[in-house]
């Protein structure tokens, strides 16, 4: 869950989801949909490969090896080799294709994840723990994109293979195939069975993540007042106790994934018991041919992968709802301050700045500043001094509208800055904050920002 400073803040910056704001997931597959949809062709074309196989075993048992065909027999290991050579062939063409456009669409995800964030106020970062938000960059919106590349291309192909071994088993034989296909409802049932559980552990384990992560930030900038007050072991003990509950958490979470997973991939193999105790009888009795028998055997052979697979995506697909709302409830959150469309750039400036009856409150029930008049003059030096919270800080923040007054306006060279685009205004301004703060690189570099 996300700390109740975050609700908050959400609240302060009106939290809406509308369909503009909604963080959706089809709109970065969109630039990509011809690059998908070629994936798609190749997968196609590889189950349907596959799907050969079988066909191929039947008609060697059954015409050429039981034929004593001779002749023959050189068809199949050339039939076999031209198939795995075309699989390879595009299974490499796929590989390169899949990476090129899941590593694309992830960084789409995080640009507009980070872009998001750049417009929140000072006040959401105060507020909010950089474990949750390292969290949903890399471990959530990976999970996401992951779910809708992957899973989207993986449903498609997993059903039509299920329906292509559907279509051939009963071309061979209909009521044998329906009688060794009943364990499948119950194995997609068994999947669906655990997803309440999956989804809870799933959110607990991104809470824990996201605490750990802020932990670990929070020592390590602060290591110099953890030495000086002689808090190592504390914040160790602090690690380790949140360590702990990871380490519960994920071994409860692999004992339910392996439940969820491996009882239905256990009624599949019931499958496998029924074809052969019945199909082998009627072999021995002279009912069914032999390679009629294999070949249903690996097509139900075939089946089973994909079943599975099905089974595995329907828990991805919960985790990754879980990821969806995590991601959501950052990055649907409106900024306190939204530019206006038709927002100017800002003219050069000779520095005046008036407040004009500003007021301002981050709590509803505590004003903070009411009513402030104040002009400064081009070249003027203006101190303010007041008490810790009396909204010197606010006031500053108002002037680099990183807020906007509640009411009253605030004017830059007779320009409301409600008017101006806020990097541009900033541009002109130069700011020297009281806290030392040097990004990772040379002097040079930190400089030059």
């Amino acid at each position: 869950m996300v700390p109740s400073s975050i609700w908050s803040l959400s609240m302060t910056a009106h939290r809406q989801q509308t369909r503009e704001s909604r963080f959706g997931v089809m709109r970065f597959l969109r630039p990509y949909r011809g690059k998908l949809a070629l994936l798609l062709a190749i997968l196609l074309a590889t189950t349907t490969l596959g799907l050969l196989q079988p066909w191929l075993v039947q008609q060697l048992i059954d015409r050429v090896l039981l034929g004593a065909r001779e002749d023959l027999i050189w068809i199949f290991p050339v039939a076999v080799l031209t198939v795995a050579l075309f699989r390879f062939a595009l299974g490499v063409v796929h590989a390169s294709l899949y990476a090129g456009v899941t590593a694309r669409v992830l960084l789409d995800m995080r640009v507009d994840f980070l872009e998001h964030l750049q417009k929140m106020s000072p006040q959401f970062f105060t507020g909010t723990r950089f474990g949750e938000v390292i969290i949903r960059l890399n471990r959530d919106l990976t999970q996401l994109q992951e779910l809708s590349t992957g899973a989207l291309l993986g449903f498609v192909t997993h059903s039509l293979t299920i329906i292509g071994v559907v279509i051939a088993a009963l071309l061979y034989e209909p009521g044998l195939f329906l009688i060794c296909a009943l364990p499948f409802p119950v194995a997609l049932a068994i999947g669906w069975a655990f997803r309440g559980r999956i989804r809870r552990l799933t959110e607990m384990l991104r809470t824990l993540a996201a605490n750990l992560a802020s932990q670990v930030m929070e020592t390590l900038s602060g290591m110099r007042t953890v030495r000086t007050h002689g808090r190592e072991r504390g914040e160790l003990a602090r690690f380790l106790s949140i360590g702990h509950q990871m380490v519960r958490g994920l071994l409860s979470f692999q004992r339910t994934r392996a439940f969820a997973s491996g009882l239905p991939r256990l009624c599949l193999v019931v499958s496998s018991a029924i074809l052969y105790t019945i199909g082998g009888l009627r072999v021995v009795r002279g009912e069914m041919p032999l390679g009629v028998l294999v070949a249903l055997g690996l097509y139900l052979g075939i089946a089973f992968a994909p079943l599975h697979a099905l089974v595995e995506l329907y828990l991805q697909l919960v985790q990754g709802k879980v990821a969806l709302r995590r991601v959501r409830e950052m990055r649907d959150m409106v900024p306190e301050v939204v530019e206006s469309v038709d927002a100017r750039h800002c003219p050069p400036l000779s520095g005046e700045l008036v407040f004009e009856g500003v007021h301002f409150r981050h709590d509803p029930q505590k004003p903070l500043l009411e009513g402030i008049d104040l002009v400064l003059g081009q070249g003027e030096t203006v101190a303010l001094v007041g008490e810790s919270g009396s909204g010197k800080s606010t006031l500053v923040d108002l002037l680099l509208r990183f807020l906007d007054p509640q009411k009253g306006r605030i004017l830059v060279d007779g320009h409301d800055l409600r008017d101006l685009v806020g990097s541009s205004f900033r541009k002109q301004i130069a700011v020297v904050p009281t806290e030392t703060f040097l990004f990772h690189g040379s002097v040079f570099e930190n400089i030059r920002f």
